[in-house]
């Protein structure tokens, strides 16, 4: 059993790859489904194309029984599993697309409303004086951030802003 645990949407899948340089004609590979081939249509069609035509490996998907490319040795199994992969695949991706526009609408939509995303900024009564001190070279950035009680690269942000 090689298990791959997803973390991001642009993961690796290292098990997987362990996986695939084992297999061997004939061999039998059950997945829990298509996220374990890959992300994003042409991962996924790169990888089914792999398991069943180049390492000739008859698959299973356990949460879509209907692809079995084991029936396919008698009949019509792979040329179904063939194009429901294909056609499922396609429209996961389509899908996440649609998902990445959305959010992407509704963040500028917030944004419009007024809502911050991110950490609230850390209140620093000091910063006015030491931007000022360290603007005129009379003191060194982490002495002013030191000042403010920031941290240096949280003092150069600041900075940046006003700038």
């Amino acid at each position: 059993i090689y298990v791959d645990y997803p973390s991001e949407k642009d993961r690796k899948h290292p098990q997987f790859n362990k996986l695939v340089r084992r297999l061997k004609e004939g061999n039998l590979l059950y997945l829990s489904g298509f996220a374990s081939i890959g992300d994003g249509y042409r991962e996924i069609e790169n990888g089914w194309k792999l398991l069943t035509k180049e390492k000739k490996v008859d698959v299973v998907l356990l949460d879509m029984p209907l692809i079995d490319t084991r029936k396919g040795r008698t009949g019509y199994g792979s040329v179904v599993a063939d194009t429901v992969q294909s056609m499922l695949s396609y429209v996961s991706d389509y899908e996440r697309n649609i998902r990445m526009v959305r959010q992407h609408e509704g963040v500028v939509r917030a944004k419009e409303k007024g809502i911050v995303f991110g950490r609230p900024q850390k209140n620093t009564p000091d910063f006015t004086k030491a931007y000022n001190l360290w603007k005129k070279k009379r003191i060194k950035a982490d002495e002013a951030a030191e000042m403010c009680g920031l941290s240096k690269g949280a003092f150069y942000y600041r900075t940046r802003k006003i700038q």
